[in-house]
């Protein structure tokens, strides 16, 4: 005897009464159907979108509602936030709906005496850089797809980025979040403070979890005093071990230099021998040398030659 087919679908085709009930929810501009959801594949950086279906809600109370629902028929959801990550995270089959929180991306408030900002999670992690800057603060993270990538995208996959040596990891940067879980029920942790050790960090349970236990729909940051002015240098190091060195020394005797560091893994011959202009490679010391805010004199690392 065949098994019965599931409450969301009606002959291999998803249920029309779960469809007009998504459309209930978010309303008709919140719904993306066919043809319109399958064009979305070609804005990924690596990966497919076959879904029939795609929701926009504009609140929690919306994303509540609409996870709420598929969860009562046994309905797959995929999250999609940037669509900038590389690990197939935003693959959805075609019997999946996805849930795009791109319609909420709203700076809700900043709050400049306590350096923290909240923001809904579809928000562009270079939407609340800039709203930072314009408040004399700075957002630590920072990425390439700064202004494609999403707060909650850069909470569920637990973002590093270009400071992260300076500044840590995105569970750094995170005080306090606002999650749905997939039977629809709102957790509310939207702490806005760095210490806090009244009960369980709900968040950390959260932040690069992929969006395996919930959604996260708001996310109160961390925010940094702007630097007095920045410098960029570059140290052309003969080895790795070097190189750990050096950033050893820094991080422990020049603090200013810290939000800068960036390091490219790879001889400089290499780069020299590859360089149309110079097709013979070109061996000879190495030396790191620059400046640096509030300094009297410029930093210059030991002299290094190559073997």
């Amino acid at each position: 005897m065949a098994a019965a087919c599931p409450a969301r679908y009606l002959n291999g085709l998803m249920s029309v009464a779960l469809k007009n009930e998504l459309r209930a929810i978010v309303g008709e501009q919140g719904v993306l159907e066919g043809a319109a959801v399958r064009e979305r594949a070609a804005t990924l950086w690596h990966g497919r979108v076959d879904a029939e279906l795609l929701v926009r809600p504009r609140s929690t109370e919306q994303v509540s509602a609409v996870l709420r629902a598929c969860h009562a028929r046994g309905q797959p959801v995929v999250t999609h936030g940037g669509l900038t990550g590389l690990v197939n995270g935003a693959d959805a089959d075609a019997d999946d709906i996805v849930l795009s929180l791109e319609s909420m991306n709203a700076i809700e408030r900043i709050d400049v005496s306590g350096r923290t900002l909240r923001a809904q999670a579809g928000a562009k992690l270079g939407q609340v850089q800039r709203a930072a800057e314009e408040n004399g603060m700075v957002f630590p993270l920072d990425l390439g797809a700064r202004d494609s990538a999403t707060v909650g995208g850069n909470i569920s996959t637990n973002a590093g980025g270009l400071r992260v040596l300076r500044y840590g990891m995105m569970r750094n940067l995170v005080l306090g979040i606002e999650a749905v879980l997939a039977d629809g029920t709102v957790l509310t942790s939207l702490n806005r403070m760095l210490k806090n050790n009244a009960g369980y960090d709900l968040k950390q349970l959260f932040i690069g979890s992929e969006g395996t236990l919930g959604v996260v729909t708001r996310a109160e940051l961390r925010l940094v005093s702007r630097t007095r002015s920045q410098e960029t240098m570059l140290a052309s190091l003969p080895t790795f071990d070097a190189l750990a060195e050096l950033l050893g020394r820094l991080d422990s005797g020049h603090e200013a230099l810290r939000p800068r560091y960036r390091a490219t893994v790879a001889p400089t011959d290499t780069y020299v021998s590859q360089h149309p202009r110079n097709p013979q490679p070109q061996r000879g010391p190495s030396m790191f040398s620059g400046m640096w805010p509030n300094s009297p004199a410029p930093f210059r690392a030991p002299r290094t030659s190559w073997p």
